[in-house]
């Protein structure tokens, strides 16, 4: 026969009314917070589940600021987008008009002032802020100005070509920004054109600058094209006479000299192969300056060289001819201008549905893991308060029976039966 000690007795049944007072205790718990689980210790597979699914919620309120982020920049980028197009429609309707023959040279001056005030307008639309005050068509670099006139009196674009975006879902980007140049520079010509610009290793002080320039005979220059040219400034000894400051113009693709030892004036045309480009200042020895041909043209540079031509053009009648030419091409180029801008309008409206449908996912995955959560964390009140009823139940008859048992001894036997 095996022997219980009351020790072992006092212990197992300790042990038992402990828990069963755990037990109570956490269903307690459960009910005045609301948790089936209130601490991991609880349930660790469940909690291991329970973190998880709070990290998922984390993610989803991070894309749905995302998402309100998102579609206020887009909102703003298409509002911008619409007022750029309405501004360049109105300038094409200018540029009609200038060409009623029955014009003065102050008339097509007076239309010129109209469109180089509505261009001072389109620079600002073009350096727009969203929402976030950041530049909206600068790229990446959206703490500066992507438009700024330049020492040659033309725009020039300072963005880069990149595109901030922002995570709407775990596999989906939005753009919040667009580089400004795809969308407004370069923009195909009805014909071949040129582009200027400055060799950053130039050394005169203050920087000598070149314009736009001009081309003056289509035909010569589109025999020549696609030539790249480049402006370089030689030593004074190269002159004739020797001492004069003087340049060449050499051909970037052969390296051969289309023009040699030129002497310069600051602001006099340089004109070769059906071009006209102007450098003003004291370029020093060395300075360089590229003419490259281009299938492209600006919207800016377009309205520069009509507001230059109606100002500058007389009623005489080559310049009728050019004028007419000018027009005719201005009004071609702002078409692919508006065209431009209508893709870059079209990208926008994508991005806002794509910004609908991500908001309509991140809901319903919202919705889905609020529910899971629910499901393992909330407590069901019915269930626990029964389940509560009888672990009480259960406590107290524990205690009445140890009590009752632990009672009892041999002594108590034997006075009990009179022994």
């Amino acid at each position: 026969m095996t022997r219980i000690g009351s020790s072992y007795y006092y212990t197992s049944a300790t042990q038992a009314m402990d828990q069963n007072q755990l037990n109570l205790d956490q269903t307690q718990a459960q009910l005045s917070s609301g948790l089936k689980y209130n601490t991991p210790a609880d349930d660790p597979g469940i909690a291991s589940n329970v973190m998880s699914l709070q990290s998922t919620q984390s993610q989803l309120g991070q894309y749905q600021k995302n998402v309100s982020t998102a579609a206020g920049q887009l909102s703003a980028m298409g509002s911008t987008l619409t007022s750029i197009t309405s501004t360049v429609q109105s300038i094409r309707s200018m540029v009609v008009q200038a060409g009623d023959g029955t014009l003065t040279q102050a008339n097509r001056q007076a239309i010129a002032a109209q469109i180089n005030q509505q261009m001072n307008g389109l620079v600002g639309l073009m350096n727009s802020k969203n929402v976030l005050g950041q530049f909206m068509f600068g790229g990446f670099q959206t703490n500066n100005a992507p438009y700024q006139l330049g020492t040659n009196g033309q725009y020039q674009y300072n963005g880069d070509q990149g595109q901030n975006s922002v995570l709407t879902t775990s596999n989906t980007q939005i753009f919040t920004t667009l580089p400004g140049q795809g969308i407004f520079d370069t923009i195909p010509s009805v014909n071949k054109t040129l582009q200027t610009s400055t060799s950053p290793l130039n050394t005169s002080i203050p920087p000598a600058s070149i314009d736009g320039g001009s081309v003056t005979d289509q035909a010569t220059f589109d025999s020549n094209y696609p030539a790249d040219y480049k402006i370089v400034f030689n030593p004074i000894s190269s002159s004739s006479p020797p001492g004069k400051q003087n340049y060449s113009v050499i051909n970037t693709q052969s390296g051969k000299p289309v023009l040699q030892n030129v002497v310069y004036s600051s602001g006099t045309a340089i004109q070769f192969n059906g071009l006209s480009v102007t450098v003003n200042g004291a370029p020093q020895v060395g300075d360089t300056f590229f003419v490259d041909s281009s299938p492209n043209q600006s919207l800016l540079s377009t309205l520069q060289n009509v507001v230059n031509g109606l100002n500058n053009l007389t009623g005489s009648a080559a310049d009728q001819s050019t004028l007419t030419s000018l027009l005719s091409n201005t009004l071609g180029n702002l078409d692919n201008a508006i065209g431009s801008v209508n893709t870059a309008q079209a990208q926008v409206g994508a991005a806002q549905n794509a910004v609908t449908q991500a908001q309509s996912v991140d809901t319903s995955i919202n919705l889905s893991v609020t529910t899971t959560l629910s499901s393992l964390t909330s407590v069901d009140y019915a269930q626990a308060s029964t389940q509560l009823s009888m672990q009480q139940t259960v406590l107290q008859a524990s205690e009445q029976s140890f009590m009752k048992i632990s009672s009892l001894s041999l002594f108590n036997y034997f006075g009990a039966t009179g022994g």
